[in-house]
Formats: structure tokens, C-alpha cells, sequence
């Protein structure tokens, strides 16, 4: 049987960016999976290929570019093509990505002009350095490190305590925990606090990648966990995208003086 599989990533897998050390391992990982499917599947005439974005000028980004104009600057002077990308760049190439015409590629990262998925610090980095009298190199600590070092130390561990004990318990703890270290980051009031909240973020977010892989595992035989694995990998970036939208809704709102 003939298929097609497209994951959506991130231009950070590929050239960095300071600051995003965590966005930019995740991103690399759903462009390594993607590749370890193209070598898996494309004996079957299924081809996997990653659509790596960069930025994009739509109403969830608007007003953080609106707000701070040398973050729209940055991305436009790194975009090869002098400019930020529009929905309609994405879409066209994951048009082609499923049609037949795609039938030789296979395994590849095509970096696009076009979306900007970034947590909820990457959008209000401004705001907490001013709230926190902090600098430049703190807020990369904050954005990158902070949450890097637990989430992948951490996950090593917990991939051997996920094939010993109840994974459906264990992703609940989790998601209690990373839950608990948003809710006290929001609270913080200095960069210790915030520095330590971000660090219960990544324990608690390093629980997820074993339990759900495991779980797939339990749930669906070796040639049927394609689908459940892509369908896993979508689930996530819908849902970050879905997170700085609602970032930028509150931004927006807080920007009008509806908090006031």
C-alpha cells in the first residue's frame, strides 16, 4: 500500500536559535522520527517527510510582533526570503508532500518560510525580563536550559520506571507535576523561583515521550503504529499551536486593558 506522511517541525532543528535550546531538541526529534518512519515505511510505499517552518504573520502572532517590532526584524532578516512566511506557503507544501507527485521524496526536512510555534515564555520574554529586572543570558537560562537539563536527564529514568509500573498513573503524576510548575511560574517573583518552576516543567513534561510511546505499544501491533505515532506527533503541535494562540489572545487583551 501507497501512503503519506507529513510531520510538522521547526527551521530551529536544523540552524538553532539562542535561547530555545528545548524547542530546538524537540523539533530535531520529530525530524529524526520522521526519518526513522521514511526508512521503516518507505519499503511499503509509504514516504515520511518533515515540514520545518519558520516564521508566519497571522493574528496569533500579530500582536507579539506588533508588540516588540525587533522580534519581527530578527525573523525577516533570517528568512532567506527577506520576509515572514503566510499560511498559504505551508499549506502549499504539504499539498505537494501528499500528492502523487511527491513519490520520491522521502526522509527529508524542507524548511519553510512560515509558522512560528513558540511557548507561552518565548512570547512574553519582554514583560518577565522587565517584571524580574533580569538579562539577556538569564532569560536564555529560563527558555532553554531550565527546562532542558531536567527533561533530558530526567527522561532516561523515566523511560526505565514507565516499563515498571502503571503508565496511565504515571502520566497523570506527571501531568500534575508540569501543571503545578506553569501555575508557579506565573507566581514567580524572582528569577530563582522562576528558574526552579521551569525546572518542575521539564520533570514533569519528561514523563509524557515514555508513557505515550509505551502505551502505543501496548495498544497496537508493530505494522499498525505508524498511524497512532503520527497521530501522537500531531496531537502535540496542534496543541502548542493552540497554546500560543490562546497566549496571544491574552496579550491582545491585556494590551487593550482588558485586565485592567
Amino acid at each position: 500500500p501507497a501512503g503519506r506522511i507529513v510531520t510538522i517541525g521547526s527551521v530551529t532543528s536544523a540552524f538553532g536559535d539562542a535561547g530555545l535550546v528545548a524547542y530546538g531538541t524537540s523539533k530535531h526529534a520529530v525530524l529524526g522520527m520522521t526519518r526513522a518512519l521514511a526508512g521503516e515505511l518507505g519499503p511499503r510505499g509509504v514516504t515520511a517527510n518533515c515540514v520545518m517552518p519558520s516564521a508566519i504573520d497571522t493574528p496569533m502572532t500579530a500582536p507579539a510582533f506588533a508588540a516588540m517590532p525587533e522580534y519581527r526584524t530578527h525573523w525577516e532578516q533570517k528568512s532567506a526570503l527577506g520576509r515572514l512566511g503566510q499560511p498559504e506557503d505551508i499549506a502549499d507544501v504539504i499539498a505537494f508532500l501528499l500528492s502523487p507527485q511527491s513519490r520520491a521524496i522521502n526522509g527529508a526536512g524542507v524548511p519553510v518560510v512560515s509558522t512560528v510555534d513558540r511557548g507561552m515564555l518565548a512570547l512574553v520574554v519582554d514583560p518577565v525580563r522587565r517584571d524580574l529586572a533580569i538579562g539577556e543570558v538569564d532569560i536564555a537560562l529560563l527558555q532553554g536550559f531550565a527546562f532542558a537539563v531536567f527533561y533530558v536527564s530526567v527522561g532516561l529514568p523515566l523511560g526505565y520506571v514507565a516499563d515498571r509500573v502503571n503508565r496511565r498513573r504515571l502520566l497523570f503524576g506527571g501531568i500534575l507535576v508540569w501543571s503545578a510548575g506553569t501555575i508557579a511560574c506565573g507566581l514567580a517573583q524572582t528569577f530563582a523561583q522562576m528558574f526552579l518552576a521551569r525546572l518542575v516543567i521539564g520533570v514533569g513534561e519528561a514523563v509524557l515521550g515514555p508513557c505515550a510511546v509505551g502505551m502505543i505499544g501496548e495498544m497496537f501491533a508493530p505494522d499498525r503504529r505508524g498511524r497512532p505515532m503520527a497521530l501522537y506527533v500531531l496531537g502535540s503541535m496542534v496543541a502548542y499551536g493552540l497554546g500560543s494562540m490562546a497566549t496571544g489572545a491574552v496579550l491582545q487583551a491585556g494590551a487593550a486593558g482588558g485586565f485592567a
